[in-house]
């Protein structure tokens, strides 16, 4: 939803919605990186984006976790670097570890 943040956070919304009545981690992990990725408070983002990276590896999906961490990494690139260089650097590794290179070096890329 490039550039249509509104219409984003709206789907996010929803999405969490739809997730939490069924009891689906996948949904729910999915739908908590929509709305960190759309978060207007870095404070937030970091927690749900955080929280989606803990359910992706809880439920065996280390390359979805990974994502989240790159997620985060760029939308918190300005408001919290550090936290932004260090989500970026777990998420090389990961996406090196799982033989996604191009992947890994987008990430390692983002952190300079």
């Amino acid at each position: 939803m490039s550039g249509k943040l509104d219409a984003a956070r709206e789907d996010a919304e929803e999405a969490g919605r739809l997730a939490e009545r069924l009891h689906y981690p996948v949904g729910k992990a999915a739908s908590l990186m929509a709305k960190g990725t759309t978060a207007e408070d870095p404070d937030d983002a970091l927690r749900m984006l955080t929280e989606s990276r803990e359910l992706w590896q809880g439920i065996g999906r280390p390359l979805d976790a990974a994502i989240a961490d790159l997620l985060m990494g760029h939308g918190l690139a300005d408001q919290r670097p550090d936290d932004a260089r260090a989500a970026l650097d777990r998420a090389a590794a990961e996406f090196e570890r799982l033989g996604v290179a191009h992947l890994s070096e987008w990430a390692a890329k983002a952190r300079v």
